[in-house]
């Protein structure tokens, strides 16, 4: 690296005489002065000083670094070509109704053979690195590869075709196939990134300036860290990253974030499967993640990377893998939910696409597959941050004779998450699919049991309704470890009674839980059973759903037995003689609204009564005696000139409870007018012609007796003994009107003391909204 040239030397003058030609009005020019009277040309070497001040960025990425990316979108153009279809083709049979197919072995095993072919992809880099650095070097053995690629889809499309298929030959040729693809992968994976990052042969940190005027220094990392990002994007979503050579603690975390990612393109194509598709292939919705690369990434690259420099806010790349991790669980988080969603879904519930619809033929349940589109959202953007910045990372730090090598270390993290794959195939089939994206039972071990035990340490009965059995299994083996004693109930439905979540006793025994160690006694409960008592418990307050409601009646229906055997006495606390259970509420009402229609009786129905103003609401109520504002002239009025008009307003003083010296002449004399609002509020504005009978403590901010108990018990009470001493019958009495016109403020408490005045034979009516909508208050 050159220091900074005397002045006294010839080009200094140069030099000088270009700061004179710096923009004045640019604040990010060099200011010229004594000191500092040199100015490095642009295209030469930054000196320490100009490392050190002025701002790095990115250099220009070669042509050819562009043309390896063009190789590497090729090459990903031919991976999801076979690997996209590779989870159908494999788990479904040909001719299925459904979904298609062409092995059919089942989601276990299409997803082992789906990892395995990752197994082989990343591990096989470590042979190609090797050969590569010590031998070939990674011009010629990219070519190799691609050989080897190239044949290995062709023994794959071979072998897939319908003849194929008839002859039994599928299977074997798929395996070959799949096989020499991976090997070919494994080749292009070691040598592809690195060979396109040696295409920057600049090692020098280059002074430039910026249409903007602005000096800038070239940074070898950021102009790395920017191929990757390329490299990346052009490979669109996913595969495979490594992790970071020399730091163990991120490198043992990679393989975990591999496992994650794995699931984008075998489980959840499976997932997608299970649901309304509207038309669409199943496996078109793992592109998703590609996209969101595809869109993302130059965002990324360009806006939010630079912008956390100016903003002098670090980002070195553990934080952007550790966000990338962030995100990652997100999306596998949230995928759980999505199953669990499925499993809550009819027509088949948590058997989905294995049960006879309607129309007499399996189908998937009916949830839309658009709620799946967050998890591959999710999972793009996780591998925006984790994946090339720990290439970027990786390359950065290998010696230049071993970048191929660290390369492929790297890829063998990508390996050890399908290896991790391998250990969770057992769960790859319904019902149990909620465990690949969630630790399903272990969770409620370490949680949900801790708690019970914590706040009911005097639980003798725990009990639960069996869906996947995880819930149950989990929660009662930690409570029995803690307090033998401990007696677990699991509820289920009965064969063709289905209820959404709970399965039949045979469906659970498929369930690999140990639950059978877990539970102690189950009890069939049927769907009326449980949607009543769940009616009953939302009505209590307790709002919760069928599976909340089947749980507690069968509680009942064990503790009943109990009692009438004799035995209750068994499962109770020593010392107390008391039996205290608990049973989980695990679901809410909402979303099963029609299957409380479909399965209760109008009796189940019964109107809903206010047990505190059951005493005072007496009297009916009709909508009909409650008059618009617009109709008001009308009724006011008759067929005088003034129905056609609008209500008018007088302040004319008048005593409480005395008639308005202004009565209009043309009001119909059959009707009485009584303004039930205090009498200052009177003497501001009324209906010419009306009386003052102010209610006893109604003022405006009274508050509506329909939204409060106190007011309205308040008011009602009020309006009763107003109607007891005889105040309106006397009103009554001396008018020769027979309908009388309440108002008030707003309506509400008028419209109460129509419903206490009429149940009294008194003609009353209200007006709707009250003196507010009429215009007697400013």
């Amino acid at each position: 690296m050159r220091t900074t040239p005397s002045v006294d030397e010839p080009h200094a003058v140069v030099e000088h005489d270009l700061l004179d030609k710096v923009d004045d009005s640019n604040p990010r020019k060099l200011a010229h002065d004594e000191k500092n009277a040199l100015v490095t040309p642009d295209g030469e070497e930054a000196t320490d000083e100009e490392i050190q001040s002025l701002r790095h960025v990115a250099d220009r990425i070669p042509f050819a670094s562009w043309l390896v990316a063009g190789l590497s979108l090729t090459e990903r153009f031919t991976y999801y070509g076979i690997n996209s279809p590779f989870q159908n083709y494999v788990q479904n049979p040909p001719g299925d109704p459904v979904r298609p197919g062409g092995l059919g072995l089942g989601q276990a095993r299409a997803t082992n053979l789906n990892d395995g072919f990752q197994f082989i992809i990343y591990l096989s880099p470590v042979a190609w690195a090797i050969f590569a650095d010590t031998k070939a070097g990674r011009y010629k053995t990219i070519c190799i590869a691609v050989g080897v690629y190239l044949t290995g889809v062709i023994i794959i499309f071979a072998t897939s075709t319908p003849a194929a298929l008839h002859h039994n030959a599928s299977l074997g040729g798929f395996l070959a196939g799949m096989i020499t693809t991976g090997l070919g992968l494994g080749g292009l994976k070691a040598c592809l990134p690195p060979f396109m990052v040696d295409q920057y042969t600049e090692s020098k940190s280059i002074v430039k300036t910026l249409k903007s005027h602005e000096r800038v220094v070239t940074d070898r990392a950021l102009t790395t860290q920017s191929i990757y990002g390329v490299w990346y994007w052009y490979v669109w979503p996913n595969y495979k990253l490594s992790s970071i050579w020399d730091t163990n603690q991120v490198s043992i975390a990679f393989p975990v974030a591999w496992l994650c990612h794995s699931q984008i393109n075998t489980n959840l194509v499976s997932q997608a499967a299970q649901m309304q598709t509207h038309g669409i292939p199943n496996d078109v919705f793992q592109n998703l993640s590609a996209l969101t690369v595809i869109l993302a990434m130059p965002l990324v690259q360009n806006l939010l990377y630079p912008l956390l420099r100016r903003l002098h806010i670090p980002h070195p790349p553990i934080y952007r893998i550790t966000a990338g991790f962030f995100l990652q669980a997100g999306a596998m988080a949230y995928a759980a939910g999505v199953q669990k969603m499925i499993y809550n879904t009819g027509p088949c519930y948590d058997m989905p696409n294995k049960c006879l619809t309607p129309h007499s033929s399996p189908g998937p349940n009916h949830i839309s597959v658009a709620i799946q589109i967050p998890a591959y959202v999710l999972d793009g953007l996780a591998g925006i941050f984790f994946y090339p910045t720990g290439q970027e990372y990786a390359y950065s730090k290998a010696p230049s004779s071993m970048k191929s090598l660290v390369q492929s270390i790297l890829m063998v993290t990508v390996g050890l998450g399908a290896a991790l794959a391998f250990a969770l195939s057992p769960a790859y089939k319904d019902p149990t699919n909620t465990i690949m994206f969630a630790t399903n039972w272990g969770a409620h071990i370490r949680w949900t049991g801790p708690q019970l035990m914590k706040q009911l340490p005097e639980l003798n009965i725990f009990a639960m309704a069996m869906g996947t059995a995880g819930c149950i299994t989990g929660t009662s083996t930690y409570l029995k470890s803690q307090k033998p004693s401990i007696k677990t109930l699991g509820v289920c439905n009965p064969v063709g009674d289905p209820i959404p979540g709970p399965r039949t006793l045979p469906l659970v025994e498929m369930c690999e839980f140990p639950w059978k160690t877990a539970v102690d006694a189950v009890e069939n409960i049927g769907s009326v059973e449980a949607y009543r008592l769940s009616m009953l418990l939302s009505r209590e307050g307790l709002i919760c759903g069928p599976s909340s409601g089947m749980t507690l009646e069968g509680l009942f229906r064990f503790l009943s037995q109990a009692r009438e055997a004799g035995t209750l006495h068994k499962y109770a606390e020593p010392g107390t003689g008391e039996v205290s259970c608990v049973f989980v509420c695990c679901d809410l009402p909402y979303q099963y609204i029609d299957g409380y229609y479909e399965r209760l009786g109008e009796e189940d129905f019964p109107p809903i009564i206010n047990k505190e103003l059951i005493h005072l609401d007496t009297d009916e109520y009709s909508s009909a005696w409650e008059l618009n504002s617009d109709d008001l002239p009308q009724f006011l009025h008759g067929d005088s000139a003034e129905a056609k008009g609008f209500v008018s307003w007088t302040t004319t003083p008048s005593q409480a409870n005395r008639r308005d010296s202004k009565s209009t002449e043309s009001q119909d004399s059959s009707l009485e007018i009584f303004d039930l609002r205090s009498a200052e509020d009177f003497q501001h504005g009324h209906v010419p012609g009306s009386i003052s009978t102010p209610l006893a403590g109604l003022v405006e901010t009274s508050g509506n007796p329909f939204e409060s108990v106190t007011a309205l018990e308040q008011q009602w009470k009020a309006l009763k003994e107003k109607c007891a001493t005889g105040e309106f019958s006397h009103l009554c009495a001396e008018s020769s009107s027979d309908r009388f016109l309440l108002i008030c403020y707003d309506g509400e408490t008028s419209r109460l003391a129509t419903a206490v005045m009429r149940a009294r034979g008194i003609n009353a009516y209200s007006v709707q909204g009250g003196a507010k909508r009429l215009g007697c208050l400013d």
